[in-house]
């Protein structure tokens, strides 16, 4: 498969990049889909606004966060070419996929009950050792 994507162009305007992922049904080369990644994580995670996640239609948030998750692997595992700085995004992608992911499949899940949060505890414990 990786081969024929090579073939086809990014399907954003004026960018003549190499296809490596599909995502909300766009063809997309390896920074588009980066970026839109992070805005469309950015866009379902509550957490931030104060918001829980039971006030957002459920269904399409998790296959959303699923095929994202699901690319940025497989992105992740096919293509050569990815520096360091990429394949720390890719990383960033699945570790923010997957915490979402958690706290979608238990609506009303406080954010100080995710793994975010448990990991930043467990750094300021860490940082505050004599």
């Amino acid at each position: 498969m990786f081969e024929m994507d090579r073939i086809r162009n990014c399907s954003r305007d004026c960018c003549q990049d190499a296809v490596v992922a599909s995502l909300a049904q766009q063809d997309l080369c390896l920074e588009h889909f980066l970026s839109d990644c992070y805005r469309h994580l950015e866009r379902v995670d509550m957490r931030g606004r104060g918001l829980e996640f039971a006030a957002i239609d459920l269904a399409p948030t998790k296959a959303f966060v699923e095929e994202c998750s699901r690319q940025a692997l497989d992105v992740s595992l096919r293509c050569p070419k990815i520096n360091n700085l990429q394949r720390g995004r890719l990383l960033d992608i699945l570790l923010w996929a997957g915490d979402l992911f958690i706290l979608l499949r238990t609506p009303g899940t406080p954010f100080t009950d995710s793994i975010f949060h448990r990991g930043r505890d467990a750094e300021k414990r860490l940082i505050a050792r004599p």
